[in-house]
């Protein structure tokens, strides 16, 4: 089996759909088996509470709650992964389905990276206290390493692969 670093399937606001629905349908709880990330957590656990409630307001308060100053470009950062995890025109044949090449050539392209890359560094930069330092270090080693070794790993596979698309 090869091992590769998807391109993160951030799809928060699909989570908020179906967590509706399930609402709707009377569903009165469910078994969740730590698919989905902490911000989707969080919307599904404000979305059982009050289905009504907006979920871009949701994640506007998440981002400004957990990362206060560096709230906006994390929250951009976020909102962007989503975009391109969610756009099925970047996936062949238009089916949300990955491998290594879709991943690297087709989502998280050399131009996608370096528009992730300053919301990443704009995010660092405007983190005042020690907490807000913490936490965006935090999803810097988690999900943005995981996304540079990601493409890293791509283009050693493919040479030439870093030219933009």
């Amino acid at each position: 089996i090869q091992k590769w670093k998807c391109f993160p399937n951030v799809m928060v606001h699909q989570t908020a759909r179906s967590a509706r629905m399930f609402i709707q349908d009377g569903v009165r709880g469910i078994f969740e088996c730590g698919e989905q990330d902490q911000v989707e957590q969080y919307i599904m656990l404000k979305l059982w509470d009050d289905p009504g409630q907006d979920t871009d307001a949701l994640l506007d308060e998440f981002f400004a709650l957990y990362f206060g100053k560096a709230a906006k470009p994390m929250n951009q950062f976020y909102r962007l992964l989503e975009s391109i995890a969610c756009d099925a025109s970047l996936y062949p044949g238009k089916q949300f389905r990955q491998d290594r090449n879709t991943a690297w050539s087709d989502l998280g392209t050399p131009e996608r990276m370096s528009q992730l890359e300053a919301l990443m560094e704009e995010s660092q930069k405007l983190a005042h206290t020690e907490v807000e330092r913490a936490r965006v270090a935090l999803w810097r080693s988690s999900i943005w390493q995981w996304m540079l070794d990601g493409r890293a790993d791509y283009e050693a596979r493919n040479p030439g692969s870093d030219e933009r698309k």
